[in-house]
């Protein structure tokens, strides 16, 4: 859970778009 936190926080840091770009790619790993 810290790991994911973190990461959104940073991901939060370098942009919108990049987050929402690694989210697409990142969640449907995750499952």
């Amino acid at each position: 859970m810290n790991f994911i936190k973190s990461w959104i926080f940073i991901s939060m840091m370098i942009g919108t778009t990049g987050w929402m770009s690694n989210c697409q790619y990142f969640i449907p790993n995750m499952r």
